[in-house]
């Protein structure tokens, strides 16, 4: 979504550094005021598609074709866009704030969204980066390992009552 919270007006700024990047924004305009200021900072480096309807051939195939997601976002638990890049390999840039390092842990590169040199930094080093193998993603975030991690708590915490 396209709102000041998401902050891609700093991300923006940042890719100043980084002509040949683009940033694709796929979902909803919720701030048009900030829309605009993105634009206007953006310039030809910002591109929108609005929102794309969930698991369409044309939002799978544009996902297949970034290079990396990127979320500097001032308040994030990790959106759905963010868990489904990562497990289809890509690399991640993604705030520090919140709970993102619980679910990336070492397979994304932080920054601190305030800092613009943060994320210029963080740009630097994550495009740098071998494309990510989704070494922990899939494994971590399928119903069927969540469901045995949550069944084997519950069977500690009742061993834990009855001892």
């Amino acid at each position: 979504n396209i709102e000041p919270r998401k902050n891609q007006q700093m991300l923006l700024k940042a890719m100043r550094e980084f002509p040949d990047l683009k940033l694709i924004n796929i979902g909803q305009c919720r701030d048009e005021a900030y829309y605009r200021e993105c634009k206007r900072e953006g310039g030809d480096q910002f591109i929108t598609f609005g929102r794309l309807e969930y698991a369409s051939k044309i939002l799978r195939s544009a996902m297949g074709g970034w290079e990396l997601f990127a979320m500097p976002s001032t308040l994030e638990t990790p959106s759905i866009a963010a868990l489904e890049a990562a497990y289809m390999g890509k690399k991640i840039l993604i705030t520090e704030i919140g709970s993102t390092r619980e679910y990336f842990q070492n397979e994304a590169v932080y920054i601190n969204p305030m800092s613009l040199e943060s994320i210029t930094n963080g740009l630097r080093i994550v495009l740098m980066q071998e494309a990510n193998e989704s070494k922990i993603m899939p494994r971590n975030l399928l119903w069927s390992h969540t469901i045995k991690e949550l069944s084997r708590f519950y069977n500690e915490l009742l061993e834990d009552e009855n001892d």
